[in-house]
């Protein structure tokens, strides 16, 4: 009887263009465009400059593009670059099945590869589809434990969907698709070690999940081995690495929704985990309130009730402490809620601008306003944890006491934000990084029409800034 692996991987690796259904496709279109954007306007944060330099020292040939600059590098090296740089600016994609940012390892992998094989659209667009199925069917077995051991799950089960990605541009055979599923089984890693201390390894890992699927998939190709039941072996994935096994989610419904329809954009900047707060403030402010931003004398107190795990990683009220940088504000529930309570709506926009975060993260009337903000790692909402991601803020002010609680925020699949959104946060981000609008507007126009496209270095040649 063949592995959960290996029917697993199969499947995917005969899945066609013409299985998908439309809102799959629509889905896989949506996905690639948020990340062309919020990846060229990370390309040159600091940790994407080392990491730029350092590959470039290394050399090899000029194969696939490195996102937001005029330059190629070898496809495995390109894959990590582009995957890491993906997760810099916090506005990457997000699957709360499974606590991951699936998009900056599978969307790397898929479009480096892509370049490579010169794939068209449909194949594109199949890759992308499967690369995502199988990182969220892994990571659904070992949830929650996965996540709450300590491993990032952006670094390892990316891994996975990285090289189911990579896999179909290929054109793997079915053996060649379980065996490279194994060998990328074989280098999963990424922990959250870094997170206390905001360190680049955050988006090192998701980088490296890249590169690790791509160099699956290429051994794959020539006949590597790495096993047929990697994922459920007595010393594979879920048992090294979980001690919650849902082993039934790797094979169950095969033929049903696809995983990629699960998968969240983020409208604004910052850690998924703080968002539902965020949203519930902003509420209350445009509902209750009537007026979009408090001064330090309106406000008596904010108590914003954060599922336990989430409140881990964004209670932090000195965000501006030495070496976390951009890390500090875009992980600190207190600095966004005061953000929030200053300049409304608004100030989220202007997050879309580090410089602005790193600017603000250290005025002092905003600190003033972030120590009226009070987190509780809430044990309760923490129970609907990872199907609701939830928060609920109160907002005493001389006015009153005003509450809202937000079980899923904006940007979940349940509470979608419009193509109009998604073309615009595009739009800003790629032109924040020398794209005219005119650029801006004809990646979005051959991204709507990816289906039809012949070959994909017709799109990886438009993402050069002009400027």
């Amino acid at each position: 009887m063949a592995s959960l692996t290996t029917i697993l991987s199969s499947h995917l690796n005969n899945l066609q263009y013409e299985d998908l259904p439309p809102e799959s496709v629509e889905k896989a279109k949506d996905l690639l465009l948020d990340y062309l954007g919020y990846t060229i306007y990370g390309s040159d944060e600091n940790p994407a400059r080392i990491l730029r330099k350092t590959f470039t020292e290394l050399g090899g040939p000029k194969e696939s593009l490195v996102l937001g600059h005029n330059l190629r590098l070898p496809t495995v090296n390109a894959a990590f670059l582009n995957g890491s740089t993906g997760h810099m600016a916090e506005l990457d994609d997000s699957h709360r099945g499974t606590q991951s940012h699936v998009g900056d390892s599978v969307l790397a992998a898929a479009l480096a590869i892509a370049e490579k094989q010169s794939s068209d659209g449909k194949e594109l667009l199949t890759a992308i589809t499967c690369g995502y199925e199988m990182a969220i069917r892994v990571g659904l077995a070992g949830m929650p434990s996965h996540y709450t051991k300590g491993w990032h799950p952006s670094g390892s089960i990316n891994t996975f969907g990285a090289a189911m990605a990579a896999g179909k541009l290929l054109n793997h055979t079915d053996e060649q698709a379980t065996q490279t599923v194994a060998i990328a089984g074989g280098q999963v890693a990424g922990n959250f070690a870094h997170l206390g201390e905001r360190a680049m390894m955050k988006d090192f890992n998701p980088g490296r999940a890249a590169s690790n699927g791509v160099l699956a998939a290429l051994l794959g190709k020539n006949n590597f081995t790495g096993g047929t039941n990697a994922i459920e072996n007595p010393k594979g994935f879920l048992a090294l690495y979980s001690d919650t096994h849902h082993i039934e989610e790797l094979t169950t419904d095969l033929n049903g929704p696809r995983k990629i329809l699960e998968v969240a954009h983020k409208p604004f900047p910052g850690c998924r985990h703080l968002h539902s707060s965020r949203d519930a403030l902003i509420d209350i402010l445009k509902s209750e309130i009537g007026k979009s931003n408090l001064t330090l004398d309106d406000v008596e107190q904010v108590t914003a009730r954060i599922y336990e795990i989430g409140a881990d990683y964004v209670d932090d009220p000195e965000p501006w402490a030495k070496g976390k940088g951009i890390y500090g504000p875009s992980f600190s529930a207190q600095f966004n809620l005061a953000l929030v309570l200053q300049e409304g709506e608004k100030g989220l926009w202007e997050l879309f601008n580090p410089e602005y975060s790193l600017e603000k993260v250290n005025e002092s009337k905003l600190q003033a306003m972030m120590g009226k903000i009070n987190i509780v790692h809430d044990q309760e909402l923490m129970q609907d944890f990872p199907d609701k991601i939830g928060a609920e803020v109160t907002l005493t002010t001389n006015e009153g006491s005003f509450k809202r609680r937000v079980d899923l925020p904006k940007g979940e699949p349940e509470n979608p934000i419009t193509k109009d959104e998604l073309h615009g946060k595009f739009t800003v981000l790629t032109t924040a990084r020398g794209f005219s609008n005119k650029q801006s507007a004809e990646v979005i126009q051959v991204i709507t029409n990816l289906d039809t496209l012949e070959n994909t270095n017709d799109l990886t040649n438009m993402l050069i800034p002009e400027h």
